[in-house]
């Protein structure tokens, strides 16, 4: 794949350079063109994932300090936060978040998750 954008990048330089034939040091400055763009692009991708996360992690932290503790459920019904998305920021920021397991009450019920921030447990 990598090789075909190269080759793409070089035949549109030689058009503009007015080249009737791709040279191998045209190829190889078109290989390096290609590889700089992937590299940007990853970089891009990961600078947007880090945003995100880090938005993910202050509205968390906004909810949680003006609620509290909440059920993984609720931050999904009510907030909009799946599991994979507080699964995610957890990994980012492993020292900002705990889930706990709390049993089911003495009525019975099922066992809930509650997302605490680890600054409202010390």
């Amino acid at each position: 794949m990598e090789a075909n954008n190269a080759l793409r990048i070089a035949g549109v330089l030689a058009r503009i350079f007015c080249k009737d034939e791709i040279t191998e040091a045209d190829a190889e400055s078109s290989i390096a063109v290609a590889k700089w763009c992937i590299s940007q692009t990853v970089l891009l991708h990961e600078l947007g994932r880090t945003t995100r996360l880090r938005s993910d992690r202050d509205r968390l932290d906004d909810i949680l300090d003006d609620i509290g503790p909440l059920t993984l459920r609720d931050l999904n019904r009510r907030h909009g936060f799946t599991k994979q998305r507080i699964d995610a920021v957890m990994q980012r920021y492993p020292d900002a978040f705990v889930i706990e397991m709390k049993p089911a009450g003495p009525k019975g019920g099922r066992p809930s998750n509650y997302l605490h921030s680890k600054q409202s447990l010390y």
